[in-house]
């Protein structure tokens, strides 16, 4: 049995027509799949330059914490009222420079060879601890006492020796030993009367018993209480 020729040629452009189509599939399955590939590599390899470039700016420290707390354990990184006074009277003082932690640029203190002010937020910021590390001593002071511990932690850690910090904070500084001397307001007038309530009531050792109607004492920072006379 013979078939027409146009039939012939019908059936072998199906053919090829079948057989373009199959490979047409499998070359886009072919390329879909290298796009996967390469969507997971360029995915991953994404991936490891944040985390390298998360490395590379996060801050790296010398010492580690127990080390840090041993160095700053050591006597003499805190400078108490009475030192303080001392060394602005016979001038050792102007040996050090003073960094001032915090964003007030009020200054308002002298005595020191040099002031530099950085806010605390921006200690270890690249260009800060450069112009840090240009300086021989030096005395950190901030509005609080534990900010300026803070610091010294973390430049201690960075690799910083020849750091002090400045007992109570910049207000004491100014209105108690620069100004006026009064060493005795630290007990009573900073940030660390606050929490120290054991001075503000007497013990059961002592025997006292407060006056009837007497005010009681306050506590630096702490929220007044005002009472209202009368009633319905």
């Amino acid at each position: 049995m013979s078939y027409p020729a146009k039939t012939i040629r019908s059936a072998i452009k199906n053919i090829i027509r079948k057989v373009r189509a199959l490979l047409k599939k499998k070359i886009m399955e072919r390329a879909n799949d290298k796009m996967l590939n390469y969507a997971l590599m360029a995915f991953f390899g994404l991936l490891i330059l944040i985390m390298v470039f998360q490395w590379w700016k996060a801050p790296s420290y010398t010492l580690s914490s127990d080390e840090v707390q041993q160095v700053i354990s050591e006597k003499g990184k805190m400078i108490l009222p009475e030192e303080l006074k001392s060394m602005m009277d016979d001038g050792t003082i102007k040996q050090y420079t003073l960094v001032k932690l915090g964003e007030n640029t009020d200054n308002g203190i002298s005595g020191f060879g040099k002031t530099i002010r950085i806010p605390l937020a921006g200690l270890l910021d690249h260009d800060n601890l450069k112009l840090l590390k240009n300086e021989q001593s030096l005395i950190l002071i901030a509005d609080f006492e534990s900010e300026s511990m803070m610091a010294m932690h973390l430049l201690t850690a960075k690799g910083f020796k020849n750091i002090r910090a400045v007992s109570n904070n910049l207000a004491f500084f100014k209105s108690s030993i620069q100004n006026n001397y009064k060493p005795g307001f630290a007990a009573s007038h900073t940030e660390k009367a606050r929490w120290d309530y054991a001075r503000f009531f007497r013990s059961e050792s002592t025997g006292g018993v407060p006056k009837t109607g007497s005010p009681g004492p306050q506590i630096p920072g702490a929220p007044k209480v005002i009472k209202a006379g009368g009633g319905c």
